[in-house]
């Protein structure tokens, strides 16, 4: 036991880093020229001959405490199943045999359902909680952590698990940053597609990762303001590493990708022209045109493959620094294979270091580690193994949120983890969590009546959300086919903002977005407009008192109109817009639109009818008098000619839904679905494969007395070798060896 303590306290006091990196919120590179910059010097000191490698410590068989070992650093837990299959195999052959799964592995991960069949709704975001109209956002994120914890407990393949968590810290993106459900989604299918893939794949496909874009402000980049927070975080935390690059390597890079944006609707990558430096750059004193070349550039830079080399190394063998050969054999092999991850890691797990017998308890478990690994290794998720949330939220408690890393440096490391009541909040609370869901299991077992309500509930609740779903689903069917083709028909509307001084303001402008529009045999997943006036403009013009309606290039999907050449470019975010003086005023640009769009920008104007008439649905406006005289003149200009449609003669526009209760309403219509329930998602684990019981897999004394498998004590903390009955082995998950691995 003493020494147990002592490892812990060596850990936790022994050069624990102070802080993590820390964001840096913004900084704006010059626009002016290309920046001069340096060929790096070589580094010879990361060639090695790989000939000259020593395996022969690989040609030693695993015993079932090796096999132990080597399940718990390349996966999660250490599950009986997975350990046999090691014991009696060579190193050799056991780090080929998970490479092999590796290569053979097919992702499981199923993104929920409203990822595909759903449109974001961060675009009306501001109009919807000004209604009090909640889509409960946290569920969006709630579901994609019970997929991906459902994952990590069912999976086959650990190894590759192990590897999604480390790419999904190293590139590190929190979602309640900017709660963007469907950008933060695709981040996940980034991260999960390339993470046993190829690494120089990885760091092109995040110049293009809406996530990452949004997280480190590159939409907010114009070609006069380059920002830099993103080509300073790929070379600084993605690539390179500090040291190995210079400020205009990072000023150029940021110039680069300052086009790189998302649309504002559908939340995902959008290249934006007018924000494109249209120059050749530099890096490493060599020049690019386009982040293909200048991906090529960081995999010709010697320094290139010892930062992520470095961070494998304290993953999976030791936290200490590696030997100068040892990194430069992975580098090197890392290099030769041509940037494979796998070949990383088979370097990584070749190494003697690996091995040692005194390399044992020299990581720290992370807190998701620690909580998944421990229902792997013991064979129940409890409540029967359906419900995965709990295990979301302990690994939150005990200082890792899966999805929402403290900082653009991701998670802490190592003994990080054990500092301040971290170690204590271990040793008290992981116990109860496991003798407790031990109690939950065997009585699901021995009492089949309680196991069948519990199963007859989760049904009842998954059908009762189905059938709203299907029932919202249907109805908002019916509502577009009944409509005609000249019919305007969204699913909902909402006015994002006006300001309070509309009647004074310089630029009075009105932001309403549209959500699921269908007109003239388009659909749009979302439409943002702007009506305003310059009534109280200060410049000197031929035209005044103008009455306006716009469009921003990316606030709409597809684009509102199709070009965007005669319109302007924002001061503020570099994006195009585009506006019209109608419907009174200079008509040249609307005149230059084609007729669809000519409609188009009519019926969207006929569309603040309905807010007008409800307005105890669209608090916005009706605290707003001077913005409802306004609309209602605007309104006056406008003919209302009625539609013919299957249901007779309608308004020329229609909504299905409003965004909160519509009581006083003088429309029919629904109450806007932006919830999980939409699409039928449940948040609940759906599990199968562990459902298995402690009392199942470690059934009477058999394992216990086996000198062949090992038992459950010894599955839990190997280099103890100690023979508790199973219930008694519980205690060990409060013990500080296990803490470590």
């Amino acid at each position: 036991m003493k020494i147990f303590i002592s490892i812990i306290i060596t850990l936790i006091f022994t050069g624990l880093a102070e802080a993590a990196v820390k964001f840096k919120g913004g900084q704006i590179s010059s626009s002016s020229g290309n920046f001069k910059t340096e060929n790096p010097a070589e580094r010879p000191d990361l060639k090695f001959n790989l000939s000259d490698f020593d395996s022969s410590h690989l040609n030693l068989k695993l015993s079932k405490f090796d096999a132990i070992r080597f399940e718990r650093r390349i996966g999660l837990g250490a599950p009986l199943n997975r350990v046999s299959q090691w014991i009696g195999l060579t190193r050799r052959q056991a780090i080929e045999k998970s490479i092999s799964e590796l290569e053979a592995h097919s992702d499981g991960f199923i993104m929920p359902s409203w990822f595909v069949e759903m449109t974001p709704i961060s675009f009306m975001e501001q109009g919807l909680e000004r209604e009090q109209h909640s889509c409960r956002i946290k569920t969006f994120r709630n579901s994609l952590e019970i997929a991906w914890a459902k994952e990590i407990i069912e999976t086959s393949t650990p190894q590759f698990e192990r590897l999604a968590l480390f790419w999904l810290d190293h590139f590190s993106v929190a979602f309640d940053t900017y709660n963007q459900t469907h950008s933060f989604a695709k981040h996940l299918e980034i991260i999960r597609k390339n993470s046993s893939g190829n690494a120089l794949d990885f760091l092109t496909a995040s110049f293009y990762d809406p996530g990452m874009i949004v997280y480190l402000n590159n939409e907010q980049s114009t070609v006069q303001n380059p920002n830099e927070n993103l080509a300073r975080e790929f070379l600084e935390l993605f690539s390179l590493g500090e040291g190995a690059y210079s400020e205009n390597d990072i000023k150029n890079l940021a110039k680069a990708i300052s086009g790189h944006g998302i649309n504002h609707v559908t939340e995902q990558f959008q290249v934006f022209n007018s924000k494109v430096t249209k120059a050749n750059f530099s890096a490493f004193g060599k020049n690019y045109s386009n982040i293909e070349e200048f991906i090529e550039l960081i995999s010709n830079h010697p320094s290139f493959g010892e930062f992520i080399a470095r961070k494998f190394y304290a993953e999976y063998v030791d936290l200490s620094e590696p030997s100068k050969e040892d990194l430069a054999y992975i580098v090197t092999a890392f290099r030769e294979s041509g940037f494979e991850i796998k070949a990383l890691l088979k370097a990584t797990l070749s190494l003697k270091k690996f091995w040692d017998e005194k390399n044992k308890l020299s990581l720290v478990k992370s807190p998701i580690e620690l909580i998944f690994g421990t229902i792997r290794t013991l064979g129940t998720a409890g409540n029967d193994g359906r419900d995965f949330s709990w295990a979301v939220n302990a690994t939150e408690k005990f200082g890792q949120s899966l999805f929402n890393p403290p900082n653009i440096a991701g998670w802490p490391e190592g003994k990080e983890w054990l500092a301040g009541q971290g170690l204590e909040r271990r040793l008290t609370e992981l116990p109860k969590y496991f003798s407790r869901l031990d109690k939950e299991s065997k009585q699901a077992v021995t009492n089949e009546v309680t196991r069948e309500k519990m199963h007859q509930r989760l049904e009842k609740r998954a059908e009762n959300i189905l059938k709203m779903s299907k029932d919202y689903q249907q109805a908002l069917a019916d509502f577009f086919a009944s409509g005609a083709e000249e019919q305007f028909l969204a699913e909902t509307m909402v006015i994002n903002w006006i300001p309070s001084d509309f009647a004074t303001r310089e630029y009075g402008d009105i932001n309403v977005a549209f959500y699921n529009v269908s007109f003239l045999g388009k659909k749009w997943d979302g439409i943002t407009v702007r009506f305003g006036t310059d009534v109280n403009s200060k410049k000197k013009q031929e035209w005044k008192n103008i009455n306006r309606l716009g469009f921003k290039q990316g606030s709409s999907h597809p684009a509102a109109i199709s070009n965007y050449n005669d319109g302007w470019v924002s001061d503020w975010d570099g994006h195009r817009g585009w506006e019209t003086s109608f419907p009174h005023g200079p008509h040249e640009k609307f005149r230059t639109k084609k007729k669809q769009e000519q409609l188009l920008m009519k019926r969207l104007l006929q569309s603040m009818q309905i807010p007008l008439e409800n307005l105890a649905n669209f608090k916005y406006l009706l605290q707003n008098k001077d913005a409802q005289n306004w609309l209602l003149e605007r309104l006056d200009e406008v003919e209302f000619g009625k539609v013919k449609t299957q249901n007779g003669l309608e308004a020329p526009v229609k909504v299905f839904s409003l965004p909160n209760s519509p009581h006083g309403s003088r429309l029919n219509t629904k109450r806007f679905n932006c919830s999980l329930s939409r699409t039928g998602d449940l948040i609940v684990g759906q599990g199968a494969n562990s459902s298995e019981r402690l009392s199942e897999n470690f059934d009477g004394s058999k394992l216990v007395r086996s000198e062949t498998n090992p038992n459950l004590s010894q599955l839990l903390i190997p280099e103890l070798n100690i023979k508790f009955e199973n219930e008694e082995a519980f205690n060990l998950l409060g013990h500080e060896g296990y803490q470590l691995k």
